[in-house]
C-alpha cells in the first residue's frame, strides 16, 4: 500500500451506513455474513475451544455487532480474529476485538497508520487509536488453533496489497480469500501488483484443485477453481496489454480507450498505472512513433 497521499481502496460508499446481514452456514461450524456498505464477507469458524472471526467490518460498532452475533450463532466465545488485508472495510472494526489475539501478515501493522486508510475511515469517526496492531503475525503461515480444529492463515504474496493472506478451513473444504479474487473482477488499486498477482493466485488454485473446495472472496459469491483460474488469466493479461500499448507508443492517458481490458476501467485504472510505472522503471516507456511517410516529402 502506498504510504503517500493515495487513498486506500475501496473508499466508503457515498451515503451508506454500516450494517450486518445474517450469518449463513457454509460448512461444519463455519459461517459467513455480509457487512455493508461494501458487501464484505465476514468469516466465522468455531471449534471446541472458541471461534475465529475473519475480518472485522468498517467501524468499531460494526465490529462489536459482528462479535456479539458471531458468539450467538457459534455457541462459543470469539477467542481470536484474523485479517486478510488492511483496507478500511476489513479492519475498521478492530477495536471491538482489542482484548483478543489478532492474526495478520507481518506487514499489515505498518499500514494501519497509512494516510489513505485513515482518510477512508474518517467519515465513520474511526481514528488510528481504533486500529490496534495485530498481536500474532506471520511471514509465510500460521495456525489459529480452536481446540478440535485449526484454521491455517497463509500469505500469498503481493496481489491486491503487499500483505494479502487467506484463511484455510481444510475440514470444511473452503478458503476465505480476502480481496485477491472477486466475482465482479478484482480491484487493482494503487497498492496492487499486477505482475505478481497471478502468482499469488496459484496458492489458492492449488487448494481448490481438491474436490468440492470453494473460495469465499472478500466480496461476492463463492468461486470455484475454474472461476479463479480464469480470473488469474485475465489479471495476467493486464501487464501483457500494457506491454503491447507501450510498444505502440500509447501513453497511460490514452490507455483506457486504446487497450483491450478484461475488467471495467474504474476497477483497474490504478493497477494499469502501476504497470506503466513498472515498465518505465525497466527502461521501457512509450515513445512517439515515426510516420512511415513524412508529410513534407513528395514522391517523384
Amino acid at each position: 500500500m502506498s504510504h503517500g497521499p493515495s487513498p486506500a481502496v475501496p473508499s466508503p460508499s457515498a451515503g451508506a451506513s454500516p450494517s450486518l446481514g445474517p450469518w449463513e452456514a457454509i460448512g461444519d461450524r463455519t459461517w459467513r455474513a455480509v457487512a455493508e456498505p461494501e458487501a464484505v464477507t465476514i468469516g466465522l469458524v468455531a471449534g471446541s475451544a472458541g471461534a475465529l472471526v475473519i475480518d472485522t467490518g468498517s467501524t468499531p460498532a460494526q465490529g462489536a455487532e459482528i462479535r456479539r452475533t458471531a458468539e450467538a450463532v457459534a455457541g462459543v466465545p470469539v477467542t481470536a480474529v484474523a485479517l486478510t488485508h488492511a483496507h478500511y472495510d476489513h479492519v475498521g472494526g478492530l477495536a471491538a476485538f482489542r482484548d483478543l489475539p489478532s492474526y495478520a501478515h507481518e506487514r499489515l501493522a505498518g499500514h494501519l497508520t497509512d494516510p489513505g486508510l485513515l482518510a477512508a475511515l474518517a467519515p465513520y469517526g474511526v481514528t488510528a487509536v481504533d486500529l490496534p496492531a495485530p498481536t500474532r503475525t506471520f511471514g509465510v503461515a500460521r495456525a489459529a488453533p480452536l481446540g478440535d480444529r485449526v484454521v491455517e492463515l497463509i500469505s500469498v504474496g503481493h496481489a491486491h496489497t503487499d500483505h494479502d493472506s487467506i484463511a484455510v478451513v481444510a475440514d470444511a473444504r473452503l478458503v476465505f480469500a480476502g480481496d485477491i479474487v472477486e466475482p465482479a473482477g478484482p480491484q487493482l488499486g494503487p497498492d496492487a501488483d499486477p505482475e505478481r498477482w497471478p502468482g499469488a493466485l496459484d496458492h489458492l488454485i492449488g487448494l481448490l484443485l481438491r474436490p468440492d473446495w470453494l473460495a469465499y472472496p472478500g466480496h461476492g459469491a463463492p468461486m470455484t477453481m475454474a472461476e479463479v483460474t480464469l480470473q488469474r488469466g485475465w489479471i495476467a493479461s493486464i501487464l501483457g496489454e500494457v506491454t503491447n500499448l507501450v510498444s505502440d507508443g500509447v501513453r497511460y492517458e490514452d490507455a483506457e480507450q486504446r487497450g483491450d481490458w478484461p475488467f471495467p476501467w474504474p476497477r483497474i485504472a490504478a493497477g494499469v498505472r502501476t504497470a506503466y510505472d513498472l515498465l518505465a522503471a525497466r527502461g521501457f516507456a512509450p515513445r512517439d512513433q515515426l510516420p512511415i511517410i513524412r508529410k513534407d516529402v513528395r514522391e517523384d
